[in-house]
């Protein structure tokens, strides 16, 4: 049986006339007509709410039979609604202003209870590394970071990777050489990059000495695995070969999980690796192989905590800035998982294999030269090409 809706506005007046009697939904008393019909204030408030919403009303359980009094009105909203509409109730009748009443009232009383003092609205965030606030970033911060950046660029090697690859895979059987000519090329890309560091420039020959041997083969391993991916050795097996002569399939894949575990977001790698060049946790030779004696930070290892903490801060003051909170947590710890297992990976295959450890430590005598001939050599700070001075 269809709702019953008002037949005319004789009607409408009819009821507006009225004279003060009963709720003509629940029977309790009234002396208003509401949206088309004498109601009670509880009814009226009831239509407001639900008659834009009709299709959207709960489904009686009881055959659509309810009886609505004062005692039952609010325990069935279908069947309340239908009476409202079979008495005369239109939601043609209600004010668009009638929706906000009770948004007014609410606020009027919010606002009557902070003159009172009553309520306390609640704090701003306070603006440190715990808030999405783009202001952390200083002018400073911002120009460190664009030096790493610069630097990073400046001095990557992924176009001449990437060649290598190409001719590897067109190269059958795949041998060590390659291999080993693209690590050479990897490694001195990342020594030109630590080495324009304002940071390592301002370290003594010794202290810097010190810290390549401490972190060198550690940074290698992260920085491979970046450049690896960059460079397309994992888009197919033809590519992968140019790593598997020299250090087997079982490590190459295990690199190639490493990698997809590593932002893509190159900014952040650049500031992680920057940050791990002065890392006191990147110990990857031995005490009996590096030469204790000779380790100027040995016993000196709060001289790293300085720079460590800047481009850890900054790292994080990025996140920050381009993320919200939950998002750089979990890049955050994403990076130092892959950064973890890319150290553990780079430990077992010093130890396991021969080939190369011969070429690592090769590397780092070329290195302990090289550094000593720069002693009296200038670098371009940052990778930019202008005179400097460090006093």
């Amino acid at each position: 049986m269809p709702f019953k809706r008002l037949p005319s506005n004789a009607s409408i007046r009819q009821h507006r006339l009225a004279e003060p009697g009963v709720c003509l939904v629940c029977g309790d008393q009234a002396s208003v007509v509401n949206y088309g019909a004498l109601s009670c204030w509880s009814c009226r408030t009831f239509f407001r709410r639900h008659g834009f919403r009709i299709k959207n009303t709960l489904v009686c359980y009881y055959a659509k039979n309810c009886s609505i009094t004062i005692e039952t009105r609010k325990l069935c909203t279908t069947c309340r609604l239908r009476k409202c509409l079979a008495v005369g109730m239109s939601p043609d009748f209600i004010r668009k202003e009638d929706l906000h009443d009770k948004l007014r009232l609410s606020k009027r009383r919010k606002q009557k209870l902070l003159a009172q003092g009553s309520i306390t609205l609640p704090q701003p965030w306070s603006l440190n590394l715990l808030s999405k606030d783009q202001s952390s970033l200083t002018s400073t911060n911002w120009q460190l970071l664009s030096n790493v950046v610069h630097a990073f660029d400046s001095y990557q090697c992924i176009p001449i990777a990437k060649d290598i690859v190409k001719v590897a895979s067109d190269t059958y059987p795949p041998s060590t050489d390659r291999a080993l000519d693209l690590m050479t090329i990897i490694y001195t890309s990342l020594q030109s990059f630590i080495e324009c560091i304002a940071d390592f420039r301002v370290m003594t020959s010794e202290e810097q000495r010190s810290l390549f041997h401490r972190n060198m083969q550690g940074l290698l391993a992260f920085y491979c695995v970046l450049l690896f991916r960059e460079a397309g050795i994992f888009r197919n097996h033809m590519s992968e070969n140019t790593l598997v002569p020299l250090y087997g399939y079982n490590n190459v894949q295990r690199t190639k999980y490493i990698s997809n575990l590593l932002d893509y977001d190159l900014t952040l790698v650049k500031l992680a690796l920057t940050a791990l060049t002065f890392s006191s946790n990147c110990y990857m030779t031995s005490v009996e192989q590096m030469g204790s004696y000779r380790d100027c930070l040995l016993y000196g290892t709060f001289r790293l905590f300085g720079s460590q903490n800047v481009y850890a801060e900054l790292l994080w003051r990025y996140m920050l800035y381009k993320y919200d909170f939950s998002q750089a947590v979990r890049r955050f710890d994403a990076l130092i998982k892959a950064s973890v297992d890319s150290l553990t990976l780079s430990s077992n295959i010093y130890e396991s294999n021969r080939t190369h450890q011969d070429f690592a430590d090769e590397l780092a005598l070329r290195t302990e030269f090289s550094l000593q001939l720069n002693e009296t050599k200038d670098t371009p700070l940052w990778g930019k090409k202008t005179e400097f001075n460090i006093i």
